[in-house]
């Protein structure tokens, strides 16, 4: 099946503000600001998983991207084998039924992470993995995720986190409030570098 992954928003758009600064993106409001003007990728993708036509391939094909994207860890190998990858494929598949079943989504990324039992993926390639078929279901994250992608903006904002927790909306300064926990998750993830440099110091 040709899927998401390679025909839409298939990874994290990379922040301009990394490479040209932004001077004039000043402040975390005009972060924001910023944000949603450049997450078309989301609505993309979100569209693409509603309009798939069973969780199954919701499934295969966020198993798919979870390959295409080499969401492993750094040191891990540099690819997914053929044989590797239709294996991860199985093993998600083999939990459909499971997967269904979640009502919230901390039980669907526990679900994607029990299912694929391998430490050599990344917690963000778990959450993406999760969140593509939640996508499908209707199972939305309503809190959001600290993974490696979003620990630093995170930190930076509310001070050190607790390790493999979830963060409420409400926790985060009123700017993010206004986004939904995964426009906010992603914003965390993809402008982390700005966000760490204008965010005051937590108390």
């Amino acid at each position: 099946m040709s899927g998401c992954a390679g025909s839409c928003c298939s990874s994290k758009p990379i922040c301009p503000c990394r490479f040209d600064q932004n001077p004039e993106v000043s402040s975390l409001p005009l972060v924001v600001a910023c944000f949603q003007q450049r997450q078309a990728g989301l609505y993309a993708e979100q569209a693409y998983y509603a309009s798939l036509s069973s969780l199954h391939d919701a499934v295969v094909d966020a198993a798919a991207a979870l390959g295409e994207e080499n969401g492993l860890r750094p040191g891990s190998e540099p690819e997914l084998t053929p044989t590797q990858l239709d294996a991860l494929q199985q093993k998600l598949v083999a939990s459909a039924k499971k997967l269904a079943d979640c009502q919230r989504f901390e039980d669907l990324y526990q679900t994607v992470a029990d299912a694929i039992d391998d430490e050599a993926f990344s917690e963000t390639a778990l959450y993406d993995t999760a969140l593509r078929i939640g996508l499908h279901s209707g199972t939305l994250p309503e809190r959001i995720k600290l993974h490696t992608g979003n620990r630093a903006a995170i930190s930076a904002l509310c001070g050190d986190p607790a390790e493999n927790c979830w963060l409420d909306l409400s926790e985060l300064p009123a700017v993010f409030q206004q986004l939904s926990a995964a426009e906010a998750e992603l914003c965390l993830s993809i402008c982390r570098d700005k966000i760490c440099v204008l965010s005051p110091t937590p108390a």
